[in-house]
């Protein structure tokens, strides 16, 4: 039943019921050599579903080196920052997904005047959000682990004391903000990991 993983019906007969009006359902195989399932329907609900999220990842892949190769031609630099929410076996999908959407609230839509200063300090350019969820399951039920690859993109390397500053503001406000939606504090390089 879909209320043992937290998630809509739609996303529970993801893969798994024939699209109306088809006779077969067939395990083809790919150009690229893999394999799938044709005449099943899909949920498409990518920020929820880790069937379809992980579709999605091959393409997002490739759209995220474009972006990283066209700022490195202009000398700029790519710092990959990695959120994620605290979560525990009993945890509902939908309690994990708004405690992540708070975090980023917090750091870049309610950080007001210190975000936009932060961003001029660091010679923001812009950046590139992939967000990826992956369930686990056992016997004590399903697990959600959401979490959110930002690739910040700046007009050249960060100096220590820039990428000092990107590290003290980013956990405190990820972390008012997860807090924010009823959920455990990130601690350290658990809930916020920069690596550039």
């Amino acid at each position: 039943d879909h209320d043992y993983f937290g998630v809509s019906k739609r996303v529970r007969d993801c893969g798994g019921i024939p699209v109306a009006g088809t006779t077969e359902v067939l395990v083809k195989r790919a150009a690229t050599g893999g394999t799938f399932i044709s005449g099943v329907g899909t949920c498409g609900l990518v920020h929820e579903c880790p069937w379809c999220d992980s579709k999605m990842r091959a393409g997002r892949a490739r759209e995220i080196q474009e972006a990283v190769d066209a700022v490195r031609a202009i000398d700029g630099a790519a710092h990959h920052l990695t959120l994620t929410v605290p979560h525990g076996k009993r945890t509902r999908l939908k309690k994990v997904l708004a405690g992540r959407d708070a975090g980023w609230r917090m750091i870049a839509r309610d950080g007001g005047a210190s975000w936009d200063k932060l961003k001029r300090r660091i010679g923001w350019l812009g950046c590139y959000i992939a967000e990826e969820i992956t369930c686990s399951v056992d016997s004590a039920g399903p697990s959600w682990h959401p979490h959110m690859h930002v690739m910040i993109f700046t007009r050249a390397e960060l100096e220590a004391e820039d990428m000092a500053a990107l590290v003290r503001y980013v956990p405190r406000r990820w972390g008012d903000g997860v807090e924010s939606a009823g959920l455990a504090r990130p601690l350290g390089r658990i809930g916020v990991s920069l690596d550039v």
